[in-house]
């Protein structure tokens, strides 16, 4: 997005919805909104989260678009879960072109981290859920909803065993799943930009600020309880500055904050508000489908 002429504008995203079917659906995605400077011709880019897959054949499925993490399964259930839904992607805005890239590991595509760490707001992307049938073993689970400044936690049976992934927060990405006893299958823990990668187990992560192994969290920056990142900061070792001012010196006023189950968040969260439509007539809960982004302009 070319800035057309200086001014104030209003920035809104929708993170995406994690994959899923019937009753057992992918969580939903988060929102996110401020109001921000422009100078004319500024170049931002908008990166738009892909809502989570289902398996179309007995192979690895890919993540939602922009971190979503990815799972295996089959349509079939002759062997693997029938339906395993992989994560839903963040949407966010970046002032560094993206430069993507598809990730083995994590079965999703995601940016370069240099154009992750220009990120400027972040609304967070649902988990995956599952409804499987493995020999006769079954497997359901509920896809997280994509987080505010901490995403939830996903949870599950898998073998009779209940299994529980952990959400990501403002600092630390999620994790997958939690080994109890047998059966337990592969997994890849998230990172910063993307979700956790399962195997055997239920779901993939949403992407979000701090992927996840169940729902993302989100990030804008100058929101109280954000903790952006230090320009120092590399793929190896990213460095939190405990405030919520993104390097660049770009930050939101009057910024919102709703999680994908559709809580309000100030630096902690709050009361149940529901979150805009995209047209902003109405409310929902949480973004289903795929991610989405607005520009409004406010004025000089």
């Amino acid at each position: 997005f070319i800035v057309p002429c200086d001014g104030e504008y209003k920035i809104e995203l929708w993170g995406a919805q994690g994959g899923g079917k019937g009753i057992f659906v992918g969580g939903l995605g988060a929102y996110t909104k401020g109001n921000i400077h422009f100078m004319e011709a500024k170049k931002i880019y908008l990166i738009i989260g892909g809502k989570g897959n289902l398996p179309t054949s007995s192979t690895n499925i890919i993540g939602g678009y922009n971190g979503g993490g990815g799972t295996y399964g089959s349509p079939t259930g002759s062997f693997y879960y029938n339906i395993a839904g992989t994560g839903g992607g963040a949407t966010d805005v970046r002032i560094a072109k993206s430069t993507t890239k598809y990730d083995n590991v994590h079965k999703t595509y995601i940016s370069n981290n240099t154009d992750l760490f220009s990120r400027i707001m972040v609304a967070a992307g649902g988990g995956g859920g599952t409804n499987g049938d493995i020999d006769g073993w079954k497997s359901t689970g509920y896809g997280a909803a994509g987080g505010g400044l901490i995403g939830y936690n996903g949870f599950g049976t898998y073998y009779g065993e209940y299994k529980k992934t952990m959400g990501g927060t403002q600092t630390a990405a999620g994790a997958g799943q939690i080994v109890t006893t047998n059966h337990a299958g592969p997994y890849v823990n998230a990172g910063f930009g993307y979700g956790g990668a399962q195997g055997w187990a239920p779901w993939g992560g949403g992407g979000g600020w701090s992927g996840a192994g169940a729902g993302g969290s989100s990030f804008i920056s100058g929101h109280n309880g954000c903790d952006a990142i230090s320009k120092s900061s590399t793929e190896t070792n990213i460095i939190h500055t405990g405030k919520p001012y993104h390097y660049s010196g770009l930050k939101f006023k009057n910024t919102v904050m709703i999680d994908g189950a559709g809580y309000s968040w100030t630096n902690v969260k709050g009361a149940y508000t529901g979150m805009p439509s995209h047209d902003g007539k109405s409310t929902m809960t949480g973004n289903s489908g795929h991610g989405y982004a607005k520009i409004t302009y406010l004025g000089k």
